[in-house]
C-alpha cells in the first residue's frame, strides 16, 4: 500500500499506520489483504448515461461518522468496520461533480470496479467497501480523472480542510449545537474558505449529517450554486436521532 509506514495485525484485521494527515486518523482498522471483496463492482443496479456534459464544479460531502453509525445496526457487516472497529469523526461521503444551473452527471460510463487493493487504500477515510466501488461508478466516472486520481484528489481535498478537535469534542460530548456555530466553527477553522462556500445537510432539517464544501473545476473552494441546504432549523442534533432508525440513506451512493 503506498504510503503505509507500519502493518500490524490485530483481531483478525489490519491496522495501518498511517503518515499524520489533517483528518485521515494515524490508525486505522481494515480488512485483512487476504480479504478481496466479494463484489468488485458497485452492487448497485445502473446504466450508463452517456453524453452528460462536463461538470461545473463539484462538492466534497464530509459526514459526521458518529451521527451516522447511531442511525444504524452497526453490526451489519457494511457497517462494522466504520462503527465498531473504528472509531471515527469525520469521514468522506464522496467528491461530487456538479452543474452551476443545478444538478449533477451521474453514472457517465460502463466502468471495471475499483481493485481491492485501491479499495483498502481508501477504508481510512471512505469507511466501506462499497461506498468506494460506488464513489467511482457514480460520480468517479463523470470527472477527467483515472480511478487513482480520483481518490488521491479526493483525499488531498479533505486532508484540506480543518475540522477542530475543540468542535468534533463539542458534538461528541453534547450531541447538539446552533446551526450557526458549526458554520463559524468550521469558517473560522478554515479562514481562506470563501464565505458562502460551505453547506450543511440534514435530515428533516435539524438531524445534522454532513459538511458539504463547494469547489470549482481545479478543486479550490468557491461559493456555492444552487446547493440545497437542508440543516433549517437553528439547533441541530449530532447524534442518535429520536426518530425511527433508518438505514435506507445507506445505499444512497
Amino acid at each position: 500500500m503506498r504510503g503505509v509506514a507500519a502493518v500490524i495485525v490485530w483481531l483478525g484485521l489490519i491496522v495501518l499506520a498511517l503518515p499524520v494527515a489533517a483528518q485521515i486518523p494515524a490508525t486505522c482498522a481494515v480488512p485483512p489483504a487476504t480479504l478481496t471483496f466479494e463484489s468488485s463492482k458497485c452492487e448497485r443496479t445502473f446504466t450508463a448515461k452517456e453524453g452528460q456534459r462536463k461538470p461545473d464544479s463539484y462538492l466534497l460531502a464530509v459526514s459526521w461518522s458518529p451521527g451516522f453509525c447511531g442511525r444504524v445496526s452497526p453490526e451489519k457487516p457494511q457497517f462494522n468496520w466504520q462503527c465498531q472497529k473504528n472509531s471515527f469523526a469525520w469521514v468522506v461521503h464522496g467528491l461530487w461533480p456538479q452543474y452551476n444551473t443545478g444538478g449533477w452527471p451521474e453514472y457517465c460510463q460502463d466502468t471495471a470496479g475499483v481493485p481491492a487493493a485501491l479499495v483498502r487504500e481508501q477504508l481510512c477515510f471512505i469507511p466501506g467497501d462499497q461506498l468506494v466501488q460506488c464513489a467511482w461508478a457514480k460520480h468517479g466516472t463523470c470527472t477527467p480523472f483515472t480511478q487513482d486520481e480520483y481518490f488521491a484528489k479526493t483525499r488531498a481535498v479533505f486532508n484540506s480542510i480543518n475540522f477542530p478537535s475543540a468542535l468534533s469534542e463539542q458534538l461528541k460530548k453534547e450531541g447538539k449545537i446552533k446551526t450557526q456555530e458549526l458554520l463559524d466553527a468550521l469558517q473560522k477553522a478554515n479562514p481562506t474558505v470563501p464565505a458562502n462556500s460551505i453547506a450543511l445537510s440534514c435530515r428533516d432539517r435539524r438531524f445534522f449529517q454532513e459538511v458539504r464544501f463547494c469547489l470549482n473545476t481545479d478543486l479550490k473552494p468557491q461559493q456555492c450554486q444552487n446547493v440545497r441546504k437542508s440543516c433549517t432549523a437553528p439547533t441541530l442534533f449530532v447524534g442518535k436521532p429520536t426518530v425511527k432508525k433508518d438505514e435506507s440513506h445507506a445505499k444512497t451512493y
